[in-house]
């Protein structure tokens, strides 16, 4: 039987907001560990995505989009960051892994 003090330890999640811009499936997203909040997500379209928020709001926006078609020619399936939350390791169904480098940008 659940108590008081076990529901107010339970998680309950809410939506916080929906990212859209992939032209096809999203596969996969990953948290860059890091202080500032950033996600890198991959999908069928080879892109690589990174959204962020402003330090002033909460509003979630894309950041960057990186076209991959000239290094990878399948759908990208996976990706993970470094424990430094600096290098990007991406897979693809065409049998192959890209490795990425962050490069922070004045005024990001």
């Amino acid at each position: 039987q659940r108590t008081a003090s076990t529901m107010a330890a339970s998680p309950c999640l809410r939506k916080v907001c929906t990212l859209r811009g992939h032209e096809d499936r999203v596969w996969h997203v990953a948290w860059r560990p890091s202080s500032r909040p950033i996600i890198a997500s991959t999908g069928a379209d080879l892109t690589i995505r990174l959204w962020g928020t402003d330090p002033k709001k909460s509003d979630w926006h894309l950041l960057e989009e990186v076209d991959t078609s000239d290094h990878h020619g399948r759908t990208l399936r996976a990706l993970a960051w470094d424990p430094n939350g600096v290098k990007l390791a991406v897979a693809s169904f065409d049998a192959s892994i890209s490795v990425w480098r962050t490069v922070e940008q004045q005024g990001t």
